[in-house]
């Protein structure tokens, strides 16, 4: 058995940590990551959450409107799969 990897995201002063265990079918570590749709989480300063296949954002770039091809989506490192949104006109208050 493999250990468990841990990464913590942090953005807009909020940090979320994330757990990667190791699955043995893929022979990888494989993310833990929330369902933002399911239970929305908001940053500090009023950012969503979100991650590379949310989709249907009238906002979005691309035909098929995920976050993932949207300029506004801001991860933590470029290869990441969350993220959150950087567009003011889906900013919470």
């Amino acid at each position: 058995m493999r250990d468990d990897k841990k990464k913590v995201y942090t953005l807009d002063g909020d940090s979320l940590e994330i757990t990667f265990r190791y699955d043995e079918l893929s022979k990888k570590h494989l993310g833990e990551y929330p369902d933002f749709i399911e239970c929305p989480r908001i940053t500090p300063g009023g950012r969503k959450w979100v991650d590379v296949i949310t989709e249907d954002c009238p906002y979005a770039d691309g035909e098929d409107k995920t976050c993932g091809t949207c300029s506004f989506m801001l991860k933590q490192d470029e290869k990441d799969i969350i993220g959150i949104c950087m567009n003011d006109n889906l900013k919470e208050a």
